[in-house]
């Protein structure tokens, strides 16, 4: 810790529920019960949630089914998610 510093690390509080690892991969947000979907990319990502941009700063629905491609397989993944925080193009969402 830089000499001066006042605020000690160790004493901060860890938020997440799990931890999440790095990640690039497509996906879309489905809402409007299927209607609608919008084109993202996933950042980061735990068993609990996930970190998401948008490619168009949109506000994003409070509750969704994100639909994660896999390049392994033709089949998608669906995850329902709750929306935790937005800050522009970034999301933080919840797995539920």
């Amino acid at each position: 810790m830089a000499e001066g510093s006042t605020q000690d690390v160790s004493a901060l509080p860890y938020l997440r529920k799990a931890f999440r690892r790095r990640t690039l991969k497509s996906a879309r947000i489905i809402f409007n019960l299927g209607r609608s979907s919008l084109s993202v990319q996933i950042l980061n990502m735990s068993d609990s949630g996930a970190k998401v941009r948008l490619f168009i700063p949109w506000p994003c629905p409070q509750k969704f089914d994100l639909e994660i491609i896999n390049g392994n397989t033709s089949k998608p993944v669906l995850k329902r998610c709750i929306l935790q925080w937005q800050r522009g193009e970034l999301c933080g969402v919840e797995f539920v």
